[in-house]
């Protein structure tokens, strides 16, 4: 059973995104990609 870590990435009320990975820079690259994706980049 290999861990998961859960990231949530925040700017104030514009936008939010989570991500998950099996190890903590994963999730958050994975989260961080997300929310650029969200706001066009």
């Amino acid at each position: 059973h290999a861990p998961r870590f859960t990231v949530k990435v925040t700017i104030g009320k514009l936008a939010d995104a989570t991500a998950e990975g099996t190890s903590k820079q994963e999730a958050e690259t994975a989260a961080a990609a997300a929310l650029l994706e969200q706001l066009g980049g």
